[in-house]
């Protein structure tokens, strides 16, 4: 599943991003593989806003879309 399919208060783990590109971008927002992230707002067509450990960031719908993920472990 991607980034921009998950549900608001839903929490995931980053498993892989789909392109070089887009890992590039989000290795610059801080976003990693292994890292949980909890979808705080979504808009359609739009950013999704996820809140790690430390922050929240508003990620583009183009990138939400290459960023590859799995539920988290409760």
């Amino acid at each position: 599943m991607t980034l921009d399919r998950v549900k608001v208060g839903q929490s995931v783990v980053i498993d892989t991003f789909l392109t070089p590109e887009s890992s590039a971008e989000a290795i610059r927002l801080g976003l990693v593989p292994g890292h949980r992230l909890t979808v705080v707002h979504k808009v359609s067509g739009g950013p999704v806003v996820v809140r790690t450990a430390v922050t929240e960031i508003a990620v583009g719908h183009t990138l939400a879309r290459q960023i590859d993920v799995r539920p988290a472990n409760p």
